[in-house]
């Protein structure tokens, strides 16, 4: 009996050892789809947590291709290799060097012609059986440069693309009647100037879109080249139609520039677009024939395509003001020689309804008070804004000259009170809560503020050269610094925009808050009281002689210097990016510990987050308690140095090696750390304190980056939670040999500290 059971116990270990790891049965479809360990029971664990239902399906879908499947592939694939085969090779496009690195690889249709007659591909299901016939596709796809006919871009894509012109760009570029843009569009061989304005358009889209940024390069490219081929044909459309498709196109492509590329380039562009306008005189679109103004018996077309040109006109009209405004340039398009309507409302340039507007001087002379669409507000207060322009450069040369004339204050007041009075009406016309709605409108109000801070300048840049001007100067003060209020206010609201709904808002903000930096603001007031004063002597106290391209590389040198030849800094920063790869990994990696650990739930475990939160709330305040009290201390009693610091970032090793336990600890620690490190650098080397923040800041962006790429292979090989212990543990020894001693100079306490920060280093 005994020697049964003796020989029975090796068999029953033996059937414990080959226990399956997973229980038996089919895994339910929830556990399949979300790659969870299924314990097999009805309903299971995982789908109790989650809330879901919880069912299992005994049929299983047929793999591999259907019948007949591989070989509709093959004659598909055939058939257009044929087409491509087929193909004039004339009419290529040369892209520019960079172009072709801007490819989506996802995208076949980016780099494969293909004809309007082509019928879509099926969707074929393919398995590793078929998987060697793709290749040929897609060598296919590679070999073939990019056309320039339209026929490149599908039809979808282009309707998706002119849908998203109307929706997003049309709003603050309104030049265009849809009725009358697509019946020519269908037209069947449409003219090569509408091509160009469509692949304008088509770019301006694109800009605008975030499925197609891809796309906005080849065809900001393609637009120029086809607007520079008609420039440059030998038999060049002359017609009224092809010149105003290109201005319209010029327009369009200005714009673009300013948003996407230099101001200079942009600044070209616009000249282009103002020369074409001035060549097709659509400045004088209304002085005769008042039965076409009212539309007595003309055809609907001819009223929409002379709206077009009036749009036309006063959209290059104020590119002209924006692009000299913010480099002081003379105006291109004077006022004086205007005689063009004002463009009617959107309405009914839509649906082609002819209404006679006023005359920009009727507006401005306030014998007209109808409520005006926000497209002509715009065009009332862009001229305003080249009227102080225009202004302050005839104040400049009045002043060089010494000659300022009588007529200056009379110039000066004349254009304060019709601003005023325009102001005044338009808020009439719309309330606040329209405005803040209505990108344009805001536009208009911050060019507004524009105008009355240039009026504030000219007043003070000739106040000494005029008796009795300081009380209006002292006023014009007061009035720019509630512009100023009013610009920042106003720019709160750009939070409730979409971002491709900002329109030439950014353009205001540029001009009106140019500059920030505190030497180049008292570099400007030095220059005002030379000339205010006569004495070329005075000197700005900060001005060190440099060109803003010197003084931009001498900062990169400076940083990169700091961290290749001071200690301190460099180890510091590494200690930053050490501390916050983990900082920012964590928040994405330790839901899964909740899950996997502690058995937080789908719909539960966001929560996670708010711990997160409240860390760095405690971790500010903690840091400010303590080390603001220990400064101070140190200070009153003339013994404080910039290592004094760092004692609170001691605390942030602990903290983020016990991160596995909350994310409240990883946030505070986070905070303490970082804190104490600027800190210590600020105060080590003061003057130049921002190049050696600078310095810091690349290393932690890098090891916000690198370090999650080798956090998993660690937390695969330790687990989770001693893992996390692991990534935290060297946090308070990294910087613990920093000691300056009192008077020794940053760099010579770099010497000092040395052999530390390098023993140190090595063991991290």
């Amino acid at each position: 009996m005994s020697s049964m059971n003796q020989t029975s116990s090796p068999t029953e270990n033996k059937s414990k050892e080959k226990r399956p790891r997973q229980n038996p049965g089919p895994a339910c479809q929830q556990c399949r789809a979300r790659k969870l360990r299924c314990d097999r029971q009805e309903p299971c664990s995982c789908c109790l947590d989650a809330g879901v239902e919880c069912y299992t399906t005994t049929t299983r879908p047929q793999r591999g291709p259907k019948r007949g499947h591989l070989k509709v592939l093959r004659s598909r694939v055939a058939a257009l290799e044929r087409r491509i085969g087929d193909q004039d090779d004339s009419g290529r496009l040369m892209t520019p060097p960079g172009i072709d690195d801007d490819f989506d690889e996802g995208h076949g249709w980016d780099v494969l012609p293909i004809s309007q007659g082509l019928t879509p591909p099926i969707e074929v299901p393919c398995s590793s059986d078929c998987s060697h016939q793709l290749p040929a596709v897609h060598k296919i796809e590679e070999t073939k440069p990019l056309r320039a006919s339209g026929d490149t871009i599908p039809p979808l894509t282009r309707a998706d693309l002119d849908q998203l012109y109307f929706d997003r760009t049309h709003s603050f570029v309104p030049i265009i009647q849809q009725a009358r843009y697509f019946r020519r569009s269908k037209l069947p061989v449409p003219p090569d100037s509408h091509r160009s304005l469509q692949h304008a358009m088509w770019t301006m889209a694109a800009a605008l879109s975030s499925q197609f940024q891809h796309l906005r390069h080849i065809l900001y490219a393609r637009t120029l080249e086809q607007l520079r081929s008609l420039e440059a044909a030998e038999f060049p459309d002359e017609s009224e139609d092809a010149r105003l498709d290109q201005a319209k196109a010029w327009i369009l492509i200005t714009i673009y520039e300013f948003m996407q590329d230099t101001i200079q380039r942009a600044w070209a562009s616009s000249g282009r677009a103002i020369r074409l306008v001035q060549l097709l005189k659509l400045n004088r679109l209304d002085d005769t024939d008042a039965n076409l103004d009212a539309g007595f018996g003309v055809h609907p077309d001819i009223l929409v395509k002379k709206e077009e040109k009036r749009r036309t006109f006063w959209m290059a009209f104020c590119l002209d003001r924006f692009s000299c405004a913010l480099d002081g340039l003379p105006l291109t398009l004077t006022e004086q020689l205007i005689s063009t309507r004002l463009p009617s409302p959107e309405s009914a340039f839509q649906s082609g309804i002819p209404i006679v507007m006023p005359f920009l001087l009727e507006v401005m002379t306030g014998s007209d008070t109808n409520i005006l669409s926000p497209f002509v507000e715009c065009i009332v207060f862009s001229a305003l804004w080249g009227r102080g322009l225009a202004h302050q450069q005839h104040a400049t040369v009045e002043h060089i000259y010494g000659d300022v004339s009588s007529e200056f204050w009379q110039r000066q007041l004349t254009l304060d009170d019709t601003l005023s009075r325009r102001l005044q009406q338009l808020q009439r016309n719309y309330p606040q809560a329209s405005i803040n709605a209505d990108s344009m409108l805001l536009f208009t109000i911050m060019m507004v503020q524009a105008t009355t801070l240039s009026l504030c300048s000219v007043a003070e840049s000739i106040s000494s050269s005029v008796e009795g001007s300081a009380s209006l100067v002292s006023e014009y003060q007061q009035r720019a610094q509630v512009s100023v209020k009013e610009v920042a206010q106003l720019s709160k609201h750009l939070m409730h925009f979409n971002l491709f709904k900002y329109g030439f808002v950014p353009l205001a903000q540029i001009i009106i808050m140019p500059e920030t930096y505190p030497a180049t603001i008292l570099a400007r007031k030095t220059k005002t009281l030379q000339q205010k004063r006569g004495n070329m002597a005075l000197q700005c106290n900060v001005d060190a002689g440099l060109s803003e391209r010197q003084i931009f590389a001498r900062v990169t040198l400076r940083s990169a210097k700091m961290t290749v030849l001071s200690p301190i800094n460099l180890f510091l920063s590494v200690a930053s990016a050490y501390v916050n790869g983990p900082s920012v990994s964590d928040p994405h990696r330790l839901p899964c510990l909740f899950q996997t650990v502690y058995g937080f739930s789908a719909q539960t475990v966001g929560l996670s987050f708010i711990g997160y939160g409240l860390g760095n709330l405690v971790g500010l305040v903690a840091f400010s308690a303590t080390s603001d009290r220990s400064v101070r201390k140190r200070a009153a009693e003339n013994r404080l140095r910039a290592e004094h610091r760092l004692p609170p970032s001691l605390i942030a090793g602990p903290l983020m090696a016990l991160g596995s336990c909350s994310l409240a600890l990883v946030g505070a620690g986070n905070v303490l750390f970082s804190s104490a490190v600027l800190g210590c650098l600020i105060d080590a080397f003061t003057e130049h304190s921002a190049s050696a923040v600078a310095a810091n800041t690349v290393f932690r962006s890098f090891g916000a980056t690198l370090v999650p790429l080798v956090g998993p292979d660690m937390f695969a090989a330790l687990g989770l939670r001693p893992g996390q212990f692991a990534a935290g543990i060297d946090y308070p020894f990294i910087h613990r040999g920093y000691d300056l001693p009192a008077g020794v100079r940053p760099r010579d306490a770099d010497e000092a500290s040395t052999a530390t920060v390098v023993f140190t280093g090595l063991r991290w």
